[in-house]
C-alpha cells in the first residue's frame, strides 16, 4: 500500500484504472473504476466489523515501547508484590500482573498527563443492525496529543498490555468503553481499568477497583453491549495497523 494511503486521515475520491493489452500494445480492455478511500481513523461500528477495532491496538509501535519503559519506572511505587520488570505473565502471579497494568495506567497519568475527552461509543452490540462511523486516532497520536476519547484511551492501554504479552479485551457498555486484562494466562480471571479516571488523577490501583465494580454492576444489569477479545481478532487475521 502506498505510504500516502497508509497515512490518509480524510475521505478521498479517486479511481483505479484497469487496462489490458497484448505484447503489441493492442488494447483489449480499459476501465476507470471509481474508488472511495476512507480515512485510517474511520471505524464503522457494525456487528460484522466488531473485531476490526483491534487494528487500532498497536503493540509494536515505538511510542508504545517508550510508554512501557516509563511504566517500568512506576513498578516500585505500586502496592506489593510487584515484579522487578514489565515481564507479562512470565513468573508473575495475578497481583504482579495487576501491578504491571497499574504501572502503565500511572505512566499515562503522571508522565504523559493524558486527559480524557468525553465522546460516546456509537455501538449497540452484535444484535443491532444499525451502523455508525467514528473517527479514532491511533495510540501514538493519542500519546502525542495527550488526550483521547474513552475508546482511544482504552486502545492505547490495550496496546501497552499486548506489548508485554498480556491478554486484553475491550468492554463496551452503553456509550462507553474500558479495558479488561486477563491476570492469568489461561484467561480465567479478568480485571478492569477505565481510563476516564485519569481526569480525576486517580491512581491505577484505585481505577482498577472502581472499574471492577462498574463491570460487575453492568453484568448484573445485563448492560454489557459487547466484549471484544483482542486475541479473537488476531486469530481472524486482523493485525495492528502499524
Amino acid at each position: 500500500i502506498p505510504q500516502n494511503f497508509r497515512k490518509l486521515t480524510f475521505e478521498d475520491h479517486t479511481s483505479l484504472r484497469v487496462q489490458v493489452t497484448d505484447n503489441s500494445k493492442k488494447l483489449y480492455y480499459l476501465n476507470d473504476i471509481p474508488l472511495v478511500l476512507h480515512s485510517r481513523w474511520a471505524m464503522q461500528w457494525t456487528a460484522a466489523n466488531r473485531l476490526n477495532i483491534a487494528a487500532w491496538v498497536t503493540p509494536n509501535d515505538p511510542a508504545i515501547g517508550a510508554l512501557v519503559l516509563k511504566a517500568a519506572g512506576h513498578l516500585p511505587l505500586e502496592a506489593p508484590p510487584v515484579p522487578n520488570a514489565m515481564i507479562g505473565y512470565s513468573k508473575a502471579n495475578a497481583k504482579q500482573v495487576i501491578a504491571q497494568v497499574d504501572a502503565i495506567y500511572d505512566a499515562l497519568r503522571v508522565d504523559y498527563k493524558i486527559r480524557y475527552v468525553q465522546a460516546s461509543v456509537p455501538y449497540s452490540g452484535p444484535g443491532d443492525a444499525s451502523a455508525a462511523t467514528q473517527n479514532i486516532k491511533l495510540p501514538a497520536e493519542v500519546l502525542q496529543q495527550r488526550s483521547g476519547m474513552c475508546i482511544e484511551l482504552t486502545l492505547l492501554l490495550a496496546s501497552a498490555v499486548e506489548h508485554i504479552g498480556l491478554h486484553a479485551e475491550i468492554v463496551i457498555i452503553p456509550g462507553h468503553a474500558f479495558l479488561g486484562v486477563s491476570v492469568t494466562p489461561d484467561d480465567k480471571h479478568f480485571e478492569y481499568w477505565d481510563a476516564v479516571q485519569v481526569n480525576n488523577n486517580v491512581a491505577g490501583d484505585s481505577a482498577n477497583v472502581a472499574t471492577d465494580d462498574v463491570y460487575a454492576l453492568n453484568v448484573q444489569q445485563h448492560t454489557i453491549v459487547d466484549t471484544i477479545v483482542i486475541s479473537d481478532a488476531r486469530n481472524a487475521y486482523i493485525d495492528a495497523m502499524l
